[in-house]
């Protein structure tokens, strides 16, 4: 229907993907040497309120994005 637009969408998707797989690695690495008594940024500090709220379905692995 629109050929010119293929390659944008390409480019796009592919762009989403590092985004994605970048961001699930924050994560894991983060999650693994997570230290409760010492939050070093943001990602820490949003890991140990998810805790508190002891709530599995507040945040969750970034494959379901």
């Amino acid at each position: 229907m629109f050929p010119w637009l293929l390659p944008r969408f390409t480019e796009a998707k592919a762009s989403r993907k590092i985004t994605r797989d970048f961001a699930q690695m924050q994560y894991d690495q983060h999650l693994s040497s997570l230290n409760a008594s010492s939050p070093r940024d943001y990602i820490d500090s949003m890991l140990l309120q998810t805790d508190e709220k002891d709530d599995p379905t507040y945040i969750q692995s970034f494959s379901g994005m």
